[in-house]
This record gives C-alpha cells, structure tokens and sequence, in this order.
C-alpha cells in the first residue's frame, strides 16, 4: 500500500510538470511544449521541482497515514474479538445494562443461568430476565451505580425463566464511554447455590451435633456430677461426725463437684438452649447474658422490645447464635468491659444488636474475613436478614441484624 500511494504521488508530480508546461505554452507564449518539457528556464526548474517534492511528500503521508489507520483499526478488531470471546467464555453470566434497564448484552453463561436465549434477552428490561427482590428497590444495583456508587457487590436470589430460584453473587461495576460518561453497569453474577446448599448442610449437622452434645452434657455427665457432689456431701457429714482431719478436704472435693455441674449446666445451655426448644428466644438471649456476666465478671445487659411474636424456630435458632457469636468475639478479640444485646420485634420487622465498648474494629477488618464472621453472615442470609459490622457510636463495635418479616427465606 505504502509503494502504490508513493507512485502515485510520483505520477502526480508528472502530471504537474506536464500541466505547468501547458500553461506557459498556451498562455503565457514562451516557445514550444518540448521545450518547455525538456528544457525550462532555470527558475521554473526549481520552482516545479518543489511543486512535485511537495507532491510526493504529501503521497508519502498519506500513505504513511493510511498504513497507521489501517492498523489501528485491525488492532481495535483483534482487541474487540478478544473482549468477546472473553466475554463469552466467562465461568460467570454477565450482563450489560444502559440507564433506562435495557440488557444491551449477553454472554453465554448468563443465558444458561436465567435460561433464556442470548437472542431473545438482548432489547428487554432487565428486571424482566432474571428478576430478585431487589429489584425496583433502593437497593438496585443500577440505581446504586447511578447514585454514585463505584462497585455494588451483594448476595441475591434469582428467579429463572422456568420459576427455579438460584443464588448468585452480584458485582456491578459502571459502563462508561471512553470520554467518561455513564452508559450504565456491568453486572457479573457468581452461582453459588450449591455451596450454599452445602453450607446449610453443614451449619444443621452443626446445630445437631450441638443440640446432642448439650443433651449428653445435661443428661449424662450432668447427671454424673450431680451424683459425685450428693456423695461427697454425704461423705463430708459422715467425716465431720467423726471429728477426723478429712472433713475439710471433703468439703472442698463437694464445692469442686457442685462447680462442675453448674458449668456443665452453663455448656450445655449454651451449646443447645432448652428455651429455643419452647420457641422462647428472649428468655434464651437473658439466660445467654447472664451466664456470660456470671462467667468472665464483665457487665453483659439484654434489653427486650417487642410489640409482636417470634414463631419461627429456625430464625430463633439463626439470631441467637449470631448474638452468641457477637459475644464470643468481643471476649476474646474486643477486649470488651461492657456489652449490650438488644432486641427489637414488631408486626414487621426483627432487629438484634450486639454493641460493646471494646477495641473496636482493625484497620484491615474489610480484608480479614474468619469462621465466625462468615459464619454469622450466611446465618443471615438465611433468614433473609441484613448483616452490618461498623464501628460503634461511642466506640467499640456494633453488630447489627436486621430483617423485614416479610423476607423470610425459606429453608
């Protein structure tokens, strides 16, 4: 390409001096076509000689611009072809969504996902395919996009075309133009319904295997002890009746006896609650507090509101061991001298806050993610709660589960 433009303007710079040639023949009259072809004057040498330097050089350009646009364009082609092929062959369903909830694109896994073809998707609304219950809400993704929000990640539960529901994590990153303008969000949805599965599985065998251990707490080794202090009571009265130097030693093995049935008690109530049996999550939340303030000698308060019942045993079972892990953490981790646990139930919602005036939070608490924080998070997630852990008002840390009644996932 770059050699024909260059003959060109060579055959340009011709044609020019062919052309200057005519001109002083016909009009000016200055002798034959020959001559002035073959053997001007001086000065129209130089003169046509830079007219057809001039000429080429603008051909070479040209052709040097030509050469350059041409791989510009097959660069943004090969870049365009691997965005798509990226795009497709995601693991993850993606999405692309302008500002008035148009899917203005598909990939392959997202059709999967929703089951729906990549052909019929593409022009509808995006609350049409694939619909949650966060949609038409506040906390819409686009809309928290739109609001100013550089990266919106959240769990939700999808519906599919055929009324199968899925549970996906949704990242949503802003759709811009190259000058910055906002087009609208790319939305990357993670499957993670079978680890959620899974993970129900774990936490009911675990809720089992508590339940049990309780039990045999209670009502074997409870037992056991129980027995081992009504002995040594008996063997203490029997000594002292005879005035030997035992009693006292006696005495102490029947205080050590009656101290360990109180803490097997203390487990076994903590490991299983016999109150979450009667469906009573206040009174359990109480006795919680009050064994903790018993055993580690801090100030552990519950406060009470309710102007509605609790009925679901498997939220009760969800919101105490998210108050109990609460606890558990601002012991060991908070340093905590004070801790109130407070809950509030009404028609239409459920509220649980554990606040602490402990160390508070890290500076890297965001990236740091153990056991019993993910642990409390799905166990709020499944009872359709929200889960926040922020620093406290007045320092120390809050956690805060709150839920519409409404919402309640189900098992």
């Amino acid at each position: 390409m770059k050699y024909k433009v260059i003959l060109i303007g060579s055959v340009l710079a011709v044609i020019a001096w062919i052309m200057e040639s005519a001109i002083h023949v016909l009009i000016f009259h200055e002798g034959t076509f020959i001559r002035q072809m073959f053997s001007p004057a001086s000065h129209e040498i130089w003169m046509r000689s830079l007219v057809g330097a001039a000429i080429l050089l603008l051909g070479v350009s040209v052709a040097m611009y030509v050469v350059d646009l041409k791989r510009v364009e097959q660069a943004l082609k090969l870049a365009y072809a691997e965005l798509i092929q990226i795009f497709n062959a995601s693991a993850d369903g993606m999405r692309v969504i302008d500002k008035d909830f148009n899917m203005l694109r598909i990939n392959k896994t997202f059709a999967t996902l929703a089951g729906v073809s990549q052909d019929e998707a593409v022009g509808k609304k995006c609350y049409e395919v694939f619909p949650g219950p966060r949609c038409h809400s506040p906390d819409c993704p686009l809309a928290r996009v739109l609001g100013g929000e550089k990266c919106v990640k959240c769990e939700v539960e999808k519906e599919r075309t055929d009324g199968t529901r899925i549970t996906c994590i949704v990242t949503a990153t802003p759709f811009r133009r190259p000058d910055g303008d906002l087009i609208g969000i790319v939305e990357n949805f993670k499957d993670i319904t079978e680890r959620r599965r899974l993970e129900k599985e774990i936490l009911e065998i675990s809720d089992r295997e508590r339940q049990r251990i309780g039990q045999d707490l209670h009502d074997d080794l409870g037992q056991k002890l129980t027995g081992i202090a009504f002995l040594s009571k008996a063997l203490t009265k029997q000594l002292a009746s005879m005035s030997t130097n035992e009693t006292s030693e006696a005495a102490k093995i029947t205080d050590l006896a009656n101290e360990a049935v109180d803490r097997c008690r203390r487990l076994a109530g903590e490991l299983y609650p016999v109150e979450l049996e009667r469906g009573d999550l206040t009174s359990a939340l109480e006795e919680l507090t009050r064994n903790v303030e018993e055993l580690h000698g801090i100030t552990c308060i519950f406060r009470s509101e309710y102007s509605a019942l609790l009925d679901d045993r498997r939220v009760d079972i969800h919101l105490y061991r998210i108050a109990q892990e609460a606890i558990n953490n601002a012991l060991k981790h908070a340093k905590a001298t004070k801790i109130v646990v407070n809950l509030e139930i009404n028609e239409d919602s459920i509220r649980l806050a554990i606040s602490d005036d402990g160390i508070g939070l890290p500076e890297d608490f965001e990236s740091r993610a153990g056991i019993g924080r993910h642990s409390i998070q799905y166990r709020a997630s499944m009872i359709g709660a929200v889960l926040r852990i922020q620093p406290g008002e007045k320092g120390g840390t809050e956690v805060i589960c709150s839920m519409i009644r409404d919402h309640y996932c189900n098992p």
